[in-house]
């Protein structure tokens, strides 16, 4: 299987599913759709990052050596998509030490952003919980980041940051 070809060819969760079948643990194939994921065509990055997604929950493993590549990604997305399913990765696997300061101020950054979707905010709060559990002083500064956030958010936030942070 060629997976580029098989995202340019078609987009849908069982496209995604069977990609992701095909990858297994197998690192060469694992690699080729991290290309796929990591590349600046908006098409091709935005149908990878459901199967990226998909693979970070089975198998997060592999994702060790592509930690530094996702964050920079995420940086200068190409597609919303792959913000999202990056937050997702961060949000199972073991974040290295070296990138945690890094990861947290990325995702301090979408979650005050105006031009992040409600889904963004949360993953990136997610993530911040995540790496709180070894710093708990940054608990403190995600809740009070998040009740300055309230008064500018839609009910759906609202509703998630009383519900998980405050």
């Amino acid at each position: 299987m060629n997976i580029r070809e098989e995202f340019l060819n078609k987009h849908s969760k069982k496209q995604a599913e069977k990609v992701v079948k095909y990858v297994g643990t197998d690192k060469a194939r694992f690699r080729e759709l991290m290309s796929c994921f990591l590349s600046r065509e908006a098409v091709l990055a935005q149908r990878a990052a459901m199967a990226v997604g998909y693979c970070a929950k089975s198998q997060p493993q592999l994702f060790s050596g592509y930690l530094q590549k996702i964050l920079v990604a995420m940086h200068q997305p190409v597609h919303d998509a792959i913000v999202r399913n990056g937050l997702q990765i961060f949000s199972v696997v073991k974040i290295p030490a070296s990138l945690e300061s890094r990861v947290v101020e990325l995702c301090f950054q979408l979650m005050t952003s105006v031009n992040s979707p409600i889904a963004i905010k949360v993953y990136a709060i997610g993530v911040i919980q995540k790496i709180a559990e070894k710093y708990p002083e940054l608990v403190q500064e995600l809740q009070m980041r998040v009740k300055a956030q309230l008064p500018f958010e839609s009910n759906t936030f609202v509703a998630y940051a009383r519900r998980m942070v405050l």
